[in-house]
């Protein structure tokens, strides 16, 4: 861990990511991370008043212009 760093541990991620960053990451666990769904992540973000920490949903992946026309 480096200062003034934010993290993102996506879905699938491994469990010993979690491990370096749990203090910082409480009240979430290890199992919140191992239940994420497919395209969310478990935050650690620096702010104004400091860190924060939350689940986001992602975009799901933009499909290529072939992929559209394949259809």
């Amino acid at each position: 861990m480096s200062a003034n760093t934010s993290y993102m541990l996506l879905e699938g991620c491994d469990k010993k990511n979690y491990t370096e960053l749990k203090d910082e990451l409480y009240p979430f666990t290890a199992e919140d991370l191992s239940n994420l769904k497919r395209y969310h992540s478990l935050n650690y973000v620096k702010s104004k008043e400091g860190y924060t920490r939350f689940i986001t949903n992602m975009p799901s992946p933009i499909m290529k212009k072939s992929e559209i026309n394949d259809g």
